[in-house]
Order: structure tokens, then sequence, then C-alpha cells
């Protein structure tokens, strides 16, 4: 049965619709962690965290961007899949893709990271075949390297929203 799994809407005026065909749930086959890095400006100051995830399974996706030329406002549930087979909209090609299925312990839900309503700033999959009690050593170069790419990202994104809310 498809879903649609969430609302992509880069620059411009245009809005993209990922919708999933098909998936499968497998559990992997090693230990696995969803490390997360963000960094957010707010009221004038960095803020950042760090954040590691235990993945539960592997979601196997076949996927289809559905794109049409408006920036049509709205989350994944203000659209149809009717409505995405409409006049105007595009339909990509199918694509493969897997994605984690993540443990968050603040909601105590088992949940895939593009599928929780929030960004969750830049991220990697890692395997990690040894004892849980090794991850915050063995993760350390990890973490750095999200750390630095998250602040960049938070950075250019600032800058961005300040040109844009000069006046012209």
């Amino acid at each position: 049965m498809s879903r649609i799994s969430r609302v992509i809407r880069p620059a411009g005026l245009r809005t993209n619709v990922e919708v999933v065909l098909s998936s499968s749930i497998s559990v992997p086959a090693v230990r696995m962690l969803y490390c997360v890095a963000e960094f957010e400006l707010a009221l004038g100051k960095m803020r950042s965290g760090f954040y590691v995830y235990p993945v539960v399974a592997i979601e196997s996706r076949i996927t289809q961007i559905h794109s049409i030329n408006k920036n049509i406002p709205g989350d994944k549930s203000s659209f149809t899949l009717a409505q995405l087979t409409g006049e105007g909209w595009r339909q990509g090609l199918p694509e493969r893709s897997f994605v984690p299925v993540i443990f968050d312990s603040l909601y105590f839900e088992n949940c895939c990271p593009d599928e929780i309503g929030r960004d969750l700033g830049v991220s990697r999959t890692i395997l990690s075949p040894w004892p849980a009690d090794e991850d915050a050593e063995r993760i350390k170069s990890v973490q750095q390297e999200l750390m630095r790419e998250a602040e960049r990202v938070a950075t250019d994104e600032a800058a961005r929203k300040a040109r844009k809310s000069r006046p012209a």
C-alpha cells in the first residue's frame, strides 16, 4: 500500500512529495547506531546537541517523487495520493532507499528519522559491532565530524535567512 512519506521544498516555486510505493522491514545483522548533530541559531546564540539512537530495524523502500511547479503549503497530511496524479503533477522514476528505524526514548516509540515531524540536523548511520559501553570512545571522531558539518549547515542557513530578510 502506498503512503506519503514527506514533503520536500527545494528553493523556488516547487513542491516535491515523496511517496513510498512499497517497503519491508528487517533486523540489522550487526548492531547499528544513528548519530545526529544539531546546531541552531536562537536569540543570536548557537545551541548544539549530539544524539545517538539505537537502530532497531532497517526499512527498505521503493519511493517515487511527485513534483509540481507551485509552492503548495502544508505537510504530508495535506496531500492525497489521488491529488498527486492530478493535472500538473509529474512523477519521477522509482528509487530504492534504506532507512534506519530508530528507538526514540523520549517518545518511547520506534520511528524513521525522516517521519517524526522534525528536522534532525546532520546524521549518519554507523555499524557498531563493539560492546555498547565502548560507544562514547569509538564514535568520538564521528561526533566531531558531524558537529562541524552541523555548525556549517546552521551558519549557512542563518546567513541565507539574514540575506533574505534584508530590504532590497
